[in-house]
């Protein structure tokens, strides 16, 4: 995710339902869905190195796995609509 600003970043919760590790700028809601080193890494975006370097990162095989069972986890406790954390729901 390159946005510049962003309210909250439903495509990045949309990602990690799905097991998908995400990138993405350090911006608006984005920071409450991505946590590094668990279900994606943020980036510089204005640094092409950097995005270079998470990109090969995430993409190892070990860390691929590792983040991908993160982020579902992460979607499932945080984000999955349940009775099981309707509360936090209502505060996000």
């Amino acid at each position: 995710s390159n946005s510049k600003q962003e309210a909250f970043g439903m495509v990045n919760v949309e990602a990690i339902s799905l097991g998908t590790p995400i990138l993405a700028n350090r911006v608006g809601g984005i920071k409450d869905i991505l946590q590094p080193s668990l279900n994606g890494e943020f980036i510089d975006v204005t640094n092409p190195e950097d995005l270079r370097v998470k990109i090969k990162k995430i993409l190892s095989h070990d860390n691929w796995t590792k983040y991908s069972e993160s982020s579902r986890k992460i979607f499932l406790s945080r984000f999955c609509a349940n009775s099981g954390n309707f509360e936090q729901q209502v505060q996000l």
